[in-house]
């Protein structure tokens, strides 16, 4: 037995409109479901799908027609005959009689090909060694004029220098460091008792500024080192304390001459330690101007200096301030370099001194 409820009209209408509104409901839901998805198959399928296709652009040339040439083939019949073989070795013009005059032949002795090709300012100048050929340039010193890369000046800056003396060095110092030309490297090394280069700061004790009686000094470098020397029978310098090339520019000469026209003069006068600094530098100077008012060398220490400078190809030349009580072991160490030795006299006129074997009269001369 079933039990069946009747509705009234007006709850059949409510239950249709009911109907209607829930089927509207869930297609527009399906619908953006459907959407939905598409759209986040699309965000990861169409980067993939879509290509551009690159645009070729082409161009052609009016084409050339190839066009055969036809040979037009000669037939002869005529047959040369070869020519002598004599005739196309030489020509020879045949007269049938002689001439009256004679043509003379010359008997040329050629003798030693000529070595000056190429040398000094002539054509080719500068065929020299490989070292040589960077930043080559010339520099003088009191009338000595020298041609290299690397020029070291020592220079005796001792209490005996006032005067004259010291007018003449600061002057002729600053016009040679003035004239050295871009690409060149120099070096100043200054020297009294200790020897120091250019530039550093060289400070005895405060009672003592000269150094006439200290036994301690110490150095300061541009770059902030500071070495420590000391005066036993000589003032020794440190081991890693050594001289380095600058550049010849406008900035450094500036500042060279600034130096060579301040620093003061120290006691005391020993030449062999800054040439040995100078000798030291890497690489080492084609050229050392060296320069002192005093002695300082002795034959043996002379002669173990310039066989040090010839091992390493240096050419020392030496100048007298004043002092003809110097010149001999000078000389011997200018010409025993193969440089050249000056005597500076009281008016500051510089006279070159021959080696012996060239100041002697030739017996051949007349």
């Amino acid at each position: 037995m079933s039990i069946h409820a009747n509705l009234s009209p007006e709850a059949l209408l409510n239950l249709q409109r009911q109907k209607r509104k829930s089927t509207i409901s869930s297609i527009v839901i399906s619908a953006l479901f459907i959407v939905l998805i598409a759209l986040i198959l699309g965000a990861f399928l169409l980067p993939n799908l879509v290509k551009e296709t690159p645009v070729i652009v082409t161009y052609a040339s009016t084409a050339i027609e190839d066009t055969e040439l036809q040979e037009k083939k000669v037939k002869t019949t005529i047959k040369q005959k070869p020519s002598a073989p004599s005739s196309s070795i030489s020509k020879v013009i045949a007269a049938n009689t002689s001439s009256p005059t004679s043509i003379p032949v010359p008997d040329v002795d050629i003798g030693t090909p000529s070595l000056d090709f190429g040398s000094d300012d002539d054509f080719g100048s500068g065929w020299e060694a490989k070292d040589s050929l960077i930043g080559s340039g010339r520099a003088t010193f009191f009338n000595q004029s020298v041609k290299g890369n690397r020029i070291t000046y020592v220079i005796d800056f001792s209490a005996s220098m006032r005067g004259k003396r010291e007018e003449l060095m600061r002057d002729e110092l600053g016009k040679s460091v003035s004239g050295l030309k871009s690409g060149m490297q120099y070096q100043m090394i200054f020297f009294a008792g200790p020897a120091w280069v250019a530039g550093d700061t060289l400070k005895f004790d405060d009672d003592d500024p000269a150094g006439k009686k200290s036994l301690k000094a110490e150095i300061s470098t541009a770059e902030g080192k500071k070495h420590e020397i000391a005066k036993k029978n000589k003032w020794v310098n440190p081991s890693n304390y050594r001289a380095e090339w600058q550049e010849a520019s406008v900035e450094n000469i500036n500042a060279s001459k600034r130096i060579i026209k301040s620093h003061e003069l120290i006691y005391g006068t020993e030449w062999s330690k800054p040439l040995e600094m100078a000798m030291e530098m890497n690489p080492p100077p084609n050229i050392i101007f060296f320069m002192t008012d005093g002695t300082g060398g002795t034959v043996s220490k002379v002669k173990e200096l310039a066989s040090k400078a010839k091992q390493r190809k240096i050419i020392i030349n030496s100048v007298a301030m004043m002092l003809p009580s110097a010149a001999e072991a000078m000389a011997n160490l200018a010409h025993g370099t193969g440089g050249v030795f000056t005597i500076i006299d009281k008016n500051g006129r510089a006279e070159e001194v021959k080696p012996k074997e060239e100041s002697a009269p030739s017996p051949n001369k007349n």
